[in-house]
């Protein structure tokens, strides 16, 4: 038993929120790679248990973003720098024949846990048509503490991971999901062999009162979403304005259509 973080009886590959304190690639720590002044494609899948990495070159080389998860973006994006959750995916070209030096070291620079921790060391799409959606369902996101405070259970409307499935889409149908998250992280949405499209992120308004009443009533119509759902919208980034397996979900209220 490797008995270190927060939670310490429970073994870092199954502890909420564990962050080592190096960052292996491909299995290996500070990776060097040869590369020839011309194109690369890479394919970057963040399989940490909770850090989320944003990622830049330092000697200011763009990423052309052209797909996210298992499907290519309408058109490319090129971004400066680019941010995976865990379990997020993205394919990425990089042209190293416009580095201005002989080396290009790749950076991250993600607080932990992402957005408000401690800082690290040293799209484009069509809209979805609604018009034959079948249901809207509501996803709410609990998250237990043990009694010192530490984060120990995520459960989603109320059931653990190992209760039967709840929500049984047919295939070739299509619904909007209002997934609503009641904890205090940023958590990654992550659909098992299903695609969805983020139709919008909505900040919640006085979330205590309306956490209380999901916490009694675990309904989020009997506990009036609508009168809570009405904060600030937070704009979908350019790279994940399309079809996902996985998005950030750093708001309290994600609404999404899943194909």
């Amino acid at each position: 038993m490797n008995s270190t973080g927060n939670n310490p009886s429970i073994h870092p590959q199954w502890q909420p929120e564990y962050f080592g304190d190096a960052i292996i690639v491909n299995g290996k720590a500070w990776p060097r790679m040869m590369v020839r002044r011309r194109k690369y494609r890479f394919r970057i899948i963040n399989a940490s248990n909770a850090r989320f990495f944003k990622f830049f070159f330092m000697s200011g080389l763009r990423f052309i973003h052209v797909a996210s998860d298992s499907v290519y973006l309408e058109r490319p994006v090129t971004l400066k720098e680019i941010l995976l959750a865990p379990s997020e995916i993205a394919d990425v070209i990089v042209d190293f024949s416009e580095s201005k030096s002989h080396s290009a070291i790749l950076a991250n620079d993600a607080p932990y846990p992402y957005p408000s921790g401690d800082p690290v060391n040293e799209a484009n799409s069509k809209s979805p048509d609604l018009s034959n959606a079948l249901v809207t369902r509501y996803i709410a996101m609990f998250e237990y503490t043990s009694d010192i405070g530490e984060p120990t259970h995520l459960y989603l409307n109320g059931k653990s991971y190992n209760e039967p499935a709840t929500e049984t889409p047919k295939v070739g149908t299509t619904e909007v999901w209002d997934v609503i998250n009641l904890t205090e992280d940023n958590h990654p949405l992550h659909v098992h062999l299903g695609l969805f499209v983020v139709l919008d992120q909505t900040e919640l308004v006085d979330i205590e009162e309306f956490k209380d009443c999901m916490t009694k009533m675990n309904d989020a119509i009997k506990c009036q979403i609508s009168k809570y759902a009405r904060g600030k919208k937070l704009q979908v980034l350019a790279h994940e304005n399309g079809v996902e397996e996985c998005v950030q979900d750093d708001s309290r209220i994600c609404h999404e259509d899943p194909c």
